[in-house]
């Protein structure tokens, strides 16, 4: 017995035939209800990639973002980090993103001291956000929706790394 046990999966008949291809004698088909028992051993690792993406996964890491109506209104940020699993900084500053593709920033400004406001444009490219870097003429930076709910968004990339929204 392998260390995974006698974990059974059921699989339609083609779907086994196509993925598994009947892997050894670990499989019994069931003629009467058209299933396959097989057992976690049988199907190696293009059938467990396979099994994860069909069941799905947690929807971190990118949200491609179709056009600009996702993100469009008033956002709180809250902290940004260099990575994840580094210690937040404290922000409290507003972004808001127009219908126009015009981004204002907003609020104080921890790295010079006092509040501010900046306006600048935006577009999504392939799911992502590109925007005009303020003070550098003809450069960008890039943001991917790290994760995003209907009031919370997480945006990866900038000069700081992670930036956390709650909308407003």
């Amino acid at each position: 017995m392998s260390k995974f046990g006698s974990l059974s999966i059921i699989v339609s008949h083609s779907a086994a035939q196509c993925f598994f291809g009947f892997a050894g004698n670990s499989h019994r088909y069931n003629t009467s209800s058209g299933e396959i028992t097989m057992n976690f051993r049988a199907f190696g690792a293009a059938g467990l990639i396979w099994l994860v993406g069909a069941i799905g996964t947690t929807a971190l890491g990118e949200v491609l973002l179709k056009d600009n109506s996702e993100i469009i209104g008033t956002w709180r940020l809250e902290s940004v980090a260099p990575a994840l699993n580094k210690p937040k900084i404290d922000e409290n500053r507003t972004w808001e993103f127009k219908s126009d593709g015009t981004v204002v920033t907003s609020g104080f400004n921890r790295h010079f001291g006092k509040e501010d406001r900046y306006e600048w444009t935006y577009k999504v490219v392939d799911g992502k956000i590109i925007a005009d870097d303020p003070g550098r003429p003809g450069k960008t930076i890039d943001y991917i929706v790290y994760e995003k709910t209907s009031d919370q968004m997480i945006l990866k990339g900038g000069i700081e790394g992670f930036y956390f929204f709650k909308k407003q």
